[in-house]
């Protein structure tokens, strides 16, 4: 996961301020936690010690992620907010999956998809920026109606 991802999932309208998330860095062993405070991501580090100890500072290690969740689900002890609830993750579209071996068969809701704002207009309709899924930035072309 990146941080973008894990500041899309969590600022997905399903999370509220508290709502948080454990995840691991492309490319990297380590963990972070990110939490969502209202319309802001913060993204912390956690941090592993020579005998295995996962923390985010030093006064407060513990034996395994979850313990540490536990910890910053008791207390901020210096985060944001105090980790509330786990992040309501919504699948995201994976790109391999649409591409132009499954674009005949590819079939999606219409209420998957929100318009968000109007690009444009053209000979045979308007274009819109749209949210698939809450996630996903797509294009909408609306067609006019035949005069």
């Amino acid at each position: 996961m990146t941080k973008l991802d894990a500041k899309r999932c969590l600022l997905q309208e399903e999370n509220c301020s508290g709502s948080f998330l454990v995840w691991q860095k492309v490319g990297d062993n380590g963990y972070y936690i990110s939490v969502r405070v209202d319309e802001v991501v913060r993204h912390y580090k956690v941090h592993q010690s020579t005998n295995g100890d996962f923390f985010l500072v030093k006064r407060a290690s513990c034996s395994s992620l979850k313990d540490l969740v536990h910890h910053y689900q008791q207390q901020c002890d210096g985060l944001c907010t105090k980790l509330e609830t786990p992040c309501v993750k919504l699948d995201l579209p994976s790109v391999n999956s649409i591409c132009y071996t499954t674009v005949d068969h590819l079939e999606i809701q219409p209420s998957s998809i929100k318009k968000v704002t109007r690009l444009g207009s053209g000979k045979f309709g308007m274009v819109w920026l749209g949210l698939w899924n809450g996630t996903t930035k797509v294009a909408v072309k609306e067609l006019q109606g035949a005069p």
